[in-house]
């Protein structure tokens, strides 16, 4: 399984079902994954719940709208690509395209466009967007 698509729903469990995020690394989904892609999926799990406030807040700065309950998935996807573009040293590219095939693994598909317009959008407004973020 991808393991962004892995990350996505740790974070689900976590976020909105309140499940320890020690407990659900422990399940069978996470522990399929290679030792690499379970490195990866805590190390990026354990920074969003970390930094989940600040990447809410810049969440909120570059959507239109908020997403329908039903798309908390998409939610946790994006708050994934925006930790690997400010706080890992994932090339933009990648953490861009990464994301957004993560969405179609998902099922949905018309997510992608909304994750690369999210995401590149951020890219092109990030002095910006982290200003206002931190009240400077």
């Amino acid at each position: 399984m991808n393991s962004r698509v892995v990350a996505t729903k740790v974070l689900l469990r976590v976020i909105y079902q309140k499940e320890s995020l020690t407990d659900v690394l422990q399940h069978a989904t996470v522990r399929a994954l290679s030792p690499a892609d379970q490195a990866w999926v805590r190390n990026v799990c354990f920074g969003s719940i970390r930094w989940h406030g600040r990447l809410g807040a810049v969440l909120r700065q570059l959507l239109a709208k908020p997403l329908k309950k039903a798309d908390k998935d998409i939610e946790c996807l994006l708050r994934i690509g925006l930790y690997q573009l400010i706080y890992q040293r994932t090339p933009d590219h990648a953490a861009v395209n990464e994301t957004v095939d993560a969405a179609k693994k998902l099922k949905k598909v018309w997510a992608s466009r909304l994750i690369n317009g999210v995401l590149r959008g951020f890219l092109r407004q990030q002095e910006a967007v982290m200003y206002l973020e931190l009240g400077i």
